[in-house]
C-alpha cells in the first residue's frame, strides 16, 4: 500500500515539474550601445509556474564590451525582485558566470520581470557584436535529489543593433572609396562623405556611420 501511495505521489509531481521547466526562461530587454558608452543590460525572468531561488548563466561578451566597475573595483550589477539580505549576486570574469543565489533558499518575488541589471562598457574601438547568455540554470527551493525542480532553458542571444556603432570623425585615415553595406560604391574619398545620406558605410574596410 505504501509503495502504491509513493508511486501515485511521484506521478502527480512529474507533470507539474515538466510544466515549470517548459515555461520558465530568461529574456533580455532591447540593448544598443556605442563606443565609449556605459549602458545597462536588463535580464528578466519569466517563471509563471515555478518558485525560484537560484539563477545562473554564463555571459559571453563580444570583443570591446565588458562589465563596468565602480571606483572601488566592484562590478556594477544590481538585483531586482529581491534584496541583498535575501540573495547574493556574483560575477566571475574568467568564464562570465553570473550567479544569483540564496544561502537560506529564499525565493524571488513575483513571476515576471527584471531580476538582474548589469552595466556594460564599450571600448573606444567597439563596433557591434553578439551577447550570449548560455548554460542557464534556474532552480526552485523545492529542488531535491528525489524530486528535481529546475529548468535549463535555451541560450539567450542578443544581437547589438547597428545603431550601436559609434560615429566617426573623418580624418586622413579615410581617403579610399566609400561603399554601402551592400557593396555599392557611393563615393571616392573622405570629402564625399559629407554629401551622403545618414547611414552606415564601408571605408578602408571599416564600418563608419553618418549621422
Amino acid at each position: 500500500m505504501n509503495f502504491l501511495k509513493t508511486c501515485l505521489i511521484a506521478l502527480a509531481v512529474l507533470p507539474l515539474t515538466a510544466a515549470a521547466q517548459s515555461q520558465t526562461k530568461l529574456t533580455v530587454d532591447d540593448f544598443t550601445i556605442k563606443a565609449g558608452e556605459t549602458k545597462t543590460l536588463t535580464v528578466n525572468l519569466e517563471n509563471p509556474d515555478m518558485t525560484v531561488t537560484l539563477v545562473q548563466f554564463d555571459m559571453e561578451l563580444p570583443e570591446g564590451l565588458s562589465v563596468a566597475k565602480d571606483e572601488e573595483g566592484e562590478y556594477l550589477m544590481e538585483l531586482a525582485r529581491t534584496t541583498l539580505k535575501k540573495h547574493s549576486l556574483d560575477y566571475n570574469p574568467a568564464n562570465g558566470r553570473v550567479l544569483l543565489s540564496s544561502s537560506s533558499n529564499k525565493t524571488l518575488s513575483g513571476t515576471s520581470g527584471a531580476i538582474i541589471m548589469i552595466d556594460l562598457t564599450a571600448a573606444s574601438t567597439f563596433q557591434t557584436g553578439t551577447i550570449t547568455l548560455k548554460n542557464i540554470e534556474i532552480v526552485s527551493p523545492d529542488n531535491t535529489a528525489e524530486n528535481p525542480v529546475f529548468s535549463k532553458p535555451d541560450d539567450v542571444v542578443i544581437n547589438i543593433a547597428a545603431s550601436g556603432i559609434a560615429g566617426v570623425t573623418m580624418s586622413n585615415e579615410y581617403q579610399g572609396s566609400i561603399y554601402t553595406l551592400q557593396g555599392v560604391k557611393v563615393g571616392e574619398n573622405a570629402s564625399s562623405f559629407d554629401n551622403l545620406k545618414k547611414g552606415i558605410y564601408i571605408m578602408n574596410g571599416k564600418k563608419v556611420v553618418k549621422k
